[in-house]
């Protein structure tokens, strides 16, 4: 049987300070992928070129927002705790040493999925096929 060619959704969780944690996608999916290669990007015209131009501050928020899927915090509604949804605007309202802890493990996160493809890309590519075991269809 051929390899599965689609992402099957996976969660790894992540926990963080304060006995709290984050989920995020185990991987991304290919129009995820897409979506976070132009994420915060606005073009520009530039000395007469069309240059696409990274707004950090932007980036690293709509990054946080593509990779997260779930998280511990609460808010009290009503005396009540209540679960905070994921949003951009959540992400926004985070205090800067909490969204600085998340941004920095999802950082490493990314870079684990990276290195554990390219590790499994090397483990592939030293693996050739027998020629005995090509077969040509002459029919």
């Amino acid at each position: 049987m051929a390899r599965s060619r689609f992402i099957t959704p996976g969660v790894t969780r992540i926990p963080i300070s304060d006995g709290d944690w984050i989920d995020v996608k185990s991987e991304l999916s290919a129009g995820d992928q897409r979506r976070q290669d132009v994420l915060a990007m606005h073009p520009r015209i530039i000395e007469g070129k069309l240059m696409d131009v990274v707004d950090w501050s932007e980036y690293e928020i709509l990054r946080a927002h593509l990779w997260l899927v779930d998280w511990s915090f609460i808010k009290l509604v009503n005396d009540k705790p209540t679960p905070v949804p994921i949003t951009v605007d959540s992400i926004k309202s985070l205090d800067l040493e909490t969204f600085e802890e998340i941004n920095n493990l999802i950082f490493k996160h990314i870079m684990a999925v990276i290195a554990e493809k390219k590790t499994k890309k090397s483990l592939e590519t030293k693996v050739s096929p027998n020629s005995s075991d090509v077969q040509i269809s002459t029919s």
